[in-house]
């Protein structure tokens, strides 16, 4: 993966990052499980992008249409917690350590406190608030093909 493309791409190319990394192989999963349906942990309370979310959308930017579940809109980040305490649900051991949000290791941070849950990630990037599975399939592919020299099937990920 270095080889190809560099020590830091997700610097040097947020966007071809979250194609390659985690758009791609989603949707290439998606249509090789015949995936027609998937839920989400998004909430309205994350705001951004996600302050609007509907519980229901189809998503019909990738090569199949996809229906996103989102049981937990209305849910707020204590109301997670609260459910997660209470269900004795196993957790990421980094939440001890004040990561609200968790993400890859180059883009996510511990939270201060006060500070919003997703505000530990793409710090100092302030345009950039999803990692690209929410976004427009096609607009990330065509973004990723312009900067590929040789086509994604080729590209090693190990």
């Amino acid at each position: 993966f270095e080889a190809q493309f560099g020590r830091e791409l997700w610097e040097t190319d947020p966007g071809l990052y979250d194609f390659v990394t985690k758009v791609e192989p989603a949707h290439r999963c998606y249509e090789e499980l015949r995936v027609r349906a998937v839920f989400t942990g998004r909430r309205r309370s994350q705001h951004g992008e996600r302050g609007e979310i509907p519980v229901a959308e189809i998503d019909g930017s990738g090569p199949i249409p996809i229906i996103k579940i989102n049981p937990l809109v209305d849910w707020s980040y204590d109301d997670v917690w609260e459910y997660l305490e209470e269900h004795n649900v196993p957790v990421n051991e980094l939440h001890a350590r004040g990561y609200k949000s968790i993400g890859d290791w180059h883009s996510t941070q511990p939270t201060k406190p006060g500070e919003s849950e997703r505000s530990g990630r793409w710090v100092g990037k302030p345009e950039k608030t999803e990692c690209g599975l929410h976004k427009n399939f096609f607009e990330m592919k065509q973004h990723a093909m312009s900067r590929l020299s040789e086509p994604l099937s080729t590209v090693r990920m190990a």
